[in-house]
């Protein structure tokens, strides 16, 4: 369990008034699980030498450093020049926790719990667009959570709670990937039309004025 689990929470409160705070000891089972040996594990020093944060300048390596391997985060527990032990079990696993929470409002309407689920699960609610029509669930995914990582990560975890707490026989979740419209050509400014050519004078001539040659006088006989 990631969490302490909401049935107990509920449990806990469904006596409470508006306003009301409420203390009580939840078990391991209701927070965050009994400790599994399963979850620890042993690494050779050359696998853990290869992980992203042991790349770093800054890194080090000691009793208690959290590593992430196979996109798990995990404790070092142990270490020899060899070999590493790291445990996988969450931080408070197999403890008994102490809550204190408060009653603030009372939530009745399916479409409203399955955004205080996506609330409490991702975050960012108030963006999702959700129906419910009969026994069938719409969760429309808005579009800067459709390449979120941890969207992916969170979505398994709100499909059950909203399978668990509004008991819907399909959920559909629903994400929009619209085409742009291509932007118009520009409308083509029309020419001007040519300027007509104007009228050519005649070609004027420069040099002495055109004059009649003048008679030569006829010769004697």
């Amino acid at each position: 369990m990631a969490s302490i689990s909401r049935r107990a929470v509920e449990k806990a409160s469904v006596a409470a008034k508006i306003g009301e705070t409420i203390e009580k000891e939840f078990a391991p089972a209701d927070a965050f699980g009994e400790r599994d040996p399963k979850l620890i594990e042993l690494f050779s020093m050359h696998q853990i030498s290869r992980l992203p944060e042991m790349r770093r300048e800054d890194a080090h390596l000691d009793i208690g450093t959290i590593l992430t391997i196979d996109g798990r985060r995990g404790r070092v527990v142990s270490l020899t020049q060899a070999r590493v032990r790291v445990d996988f079990n969450p931080p408070y696993a197999g403890r008994t926790l102490r809550g204190k929470f408060r009653v603030v409002e009372r939530i009745a309407a399916p479409a409203e719990q399955i955004r205080a689920l996506v609330e409490l699960q991702y975050g960012r609610a108030a963006e999702f667009q959700v129906e419910v029509q009969g026994h069938v669930v719409t969760l429309q995914v808005p579009d800067r959570t459709k390449f979120d990582l941890n969207w992916f990560a969170a979505k398994p975890r709100v499909i059950d709670r909203i399978r668990a707490q509004v008991h819907p026989t399909v959920i559909r979740v629903v994400e929009e990937y619209v085409t742009p419209a291509e932007p118009a050509a520009p409308a083509a400014v029309p020419k001007e039309p040519a300027a007509a050519p104007a009228d050519t004078a005649p070609a004027a001539t420069t040099g002495a004025e055109p004059h009649a040659a003048e008679p030569k006088p006829a010769k004697g006989g």
